[in-house]
């Protein structure tokens, strides 16, 4: 859909467009809101990624790298994003995560524009950040009586910020949206993507999906999946990179729980809706979640899941999948048997309650009229 020159501007910021569920959801919203009548532009601090790549390929999208070179670069950097975002006079300057959402707060009034907040974190454990995560989270409780909009992509999210003293009067909740064309059930990728990881045709596999870092819970998914390799013949892929050493970590304790030899690790998948569709379950074990693209995302491919009592996710799989709590590895073993067919398990449609609940459509139109509300 074409947009006239005097509709609404909505200028989105954000670090990068590298591989991420709040990454993907800003390319499906911007591209979105053209539909619902805004002109968008997106701006990314940093170049990367290939939902730089998408983005772009979209066609016709306002799209600015603005080269930030580090956190020394501030004079040059922040010339820029001034210009650049006076240049297209927005009505909105809307921020993703913690950095852009402080740049929107200062460059929004710059601009005359209103400002808006994406949240998308519903916990975070400051042990597994730097000092800078931990200013950049107290300044952004100063700063929230400052936008004219917070808006959280889950419940969890708004309440955890609105308990670190957030100002919750601005906030609302707007869960993220999954592509359900695009994540969908696919047999025939499900014969080629085994073959890759090396798994045997007919063995259930069950998956975990994200970067590997200790917020993610991988050393709990796999003591369950010790357990559950001693009662069938499963095989588990953890799909996802980060660090080389925190991975020989994950890869010892696959060791000491029995099951190495049947825990693949195939990086960052580049196809991710084939990749569903080699999964039995899906297991997210993280200690800490706003909203779980990567759930959704399974649950529209039609596959179950397991999910530790974190964020939205007990919200997000309803009755379709099992919640266990975090941290309890026998318990994620145990749900995981009884999906795999070893006792009562879910029967409802994990596909019916995404395009039913949390459809790209109902996030875009939300957020549509959420903004113009601001107007």
């Amino acid at each position: 859909m074409s947009v006239g020159k005097e509709a609404p501007r909505v200028v989105f910021l954000i670090q990068s467009l590298g591989v991420g569920g709040a990454e993907a959801q800003l390319v499906e919203l911007a591209t979105g809101l053209e539909d619902h009548g805004f002109r968008v532009s997106v701006m990314a601090m940093r170049a990367g990624g290939p939902l730089e790549k998408e983005i772009q390929k979209r066609g016709g999208f306002d799209y600015v790298m603005l080269g930030k070179r580090g956190r020394a670069d501030v004079i040059r950097f922040g010339s820029r994003l001034i210009r650049e975002v006076s240049r297209r006079r927005p009505a909105i300057v809307h921020g993703f995560m913690p950095v852009a959402n402080h740049l929107a707060s200062i460059v929004g009034p710059l601009t005359g524009a209103k400002v808006v907040w994406g949240i998308r974190a519903a916990f975070i454990d400051f042990r597994h950040y730097d000092a800078a995560s931990r200013i950049l989270f107290g300044t952004g409780r100063v700063l929230s009586n400052q936008p004219d909009l917070i808006i959280a992509n889950s419940t969890a999210g708004r309440d955890y910020h609105r308990s670190k003293g957030y100002n919750a009067s601005k906030m609302v909740v707007i869960p993220n949206g999954i592509d359900y064309e695009r994540f969908r059930p696919r047999p025939e990728a499900r014969k080629n993507v085994r073959k890759e990881w090396g798994i045997p045709a007919s063995a259930p596999v069950i998956a975990i999906v994200g970067r590997l870092e200790p917020m993610k819970g991988h050393s709990t998914f796999l003591r369950a999946a010790g357990t559950v390799a001693r009662h069938s013949e499963a095989h588990f892929v953890c799909i996802g990179d980060g660090p080389a050493a925190y991975r020989n970590e994950l890869q010892a304790i696959a060791v000491d729980a029995g099951c190495a030899d049947r825990v693949h690790w195939p990086g960052v998948s580049s196809d991710m809706p084939s990749a569903y569709a080699g999964m039995d379950v899906l297991v997210s074990a993280s200690l800490g979640e706003g909203f779980s693209n990567v759930v959704g995302e399974a649950m529209a491919s039609d596959v179950r899941c397991v999910v530790t009592d974190a964020g939205d996710s007990a919200n997000i799989v309803g009755d379709t999948g099992i919640v266990v709590p975090i941290g309890d590895s026998d318990a994620m073993a145990a749900g995981i048997l009884r999906l795999l067919g070893r006792g009562s398990a879910p029967t409802a449609s994990p596909r019916e309650r995404v395009t039913t609940h949390f459809s790209r459509e109902r996030m875009v139109t939300a957020t549509a009229s959420a903004l113009r509300r601001l107007l």
